[in-house]
């Protein structure tokens, strides 16, 4: 399947694949506070290869959305998802609503964070910002969403100035492909797991989250996200399989 360059490799060379390693953030440098990035994207992101490629992306995107379920005063439970966990709030860390924030002050959730990704990831596709607010709005809401909520994912657009929304794009294209490879093609093509098992499987992690309705969220839209992943990655196969032998005659 077509991946980036360096696809899960650190800066030494050796692949990612122990619990808790991580490489930096395009663009950063290795000791960066942001353990997030699984495999390296080339900054410019280069693209995707094609609309399919794209959407699937933004789906993956807005499956997962990483909530805090607590929501008293000083809550203690780290901003986690499907894919991606925070740091869990420090209680010395004190201020005006100090313990809510997650890094780069995300407050109880990181939606923000991944509309700003799916727009920016619209634009490189050569979409108008207009038109990328419009299908984040569809994607979010459905076809009959209304102007005033087009408007205001457009504003938030404008008015999002984490410190590291240079690299929000690079981070999330790279757990997508971290996740369609190690995931969905290891899972259900290379060891042929049932789709419904490894639905199964997700169904009870997400019970584990201990927020119900994330996980009922998530659920709505995994369910079809990933017969549409399977499909890609198989299809993406077979071409690379014929581009190679087309190569070698």
């Amino acid at each position: 399947m077509r991946t980036p360059p360096n696809q899960g490799l650190a800066n030494d060379g050796k692949p990612f694949r122990e619990a808790g390693e991580h490489s930096p953030p395009c663009g950063e440098d290795p000791v960066s506070p942001m353990p997030w990035l699984l495999i390296q994207v080339p900054t410019p992101f280069p693209g995707f290869g094609d609309d399919e490629e794209m959407f699937l992306f933004l789906e993956y995107l807005f499956c997962g959305t990483a909530e805090r379920p607590e929501r008293g005063k000083n809550p203690t439970a780290p901003i986690r998802g499907p894919w991606i966990r925070y740091p869990i709030p420090v209680p010395s860390e004190r201020g005006k609503a100090g313990t809510r924030k997650g890094p780069a002050s995300i407050h109880g959730s990181d939606l923000v964070e991944r509309r700003y990704t799916a727009i920016v990831a619209l634009r490189h596709s050569g979409k108008t910002l207009e038109e990328a607010c419009t299908d984040v709005a569809i994607l979010l809401h459905g076809r009959n969403v209304s102007p005033r909520k087009i408007e205001s994912i457009s504003t938030s657009f404008h008015k999002y100035r984490s410190p590291y929304r240079g690299t929000c794009l690079c981070k999330w294209v790279s757990g997508f492909y971290e996740w369609l490879d190690w995931d969905i093609k290891a899972n259900l093509i290379d060891r042929g797991m049932a789709l419904e098992l490894y639905i199964a499987h997700w169904k009870t992690n997400a019970e584990r989250w201990g927020n119900r309705p994330q996980a009922l969220r998530f659920m709505r839209r995994f369910r079809q996200l990933v017969p549409r992943a399977k499909t890609f990655v198989e299809r993406t196969m077979e071409e690379e399989y014929s581009d190679y032998g087309q190569a070698r005659q």
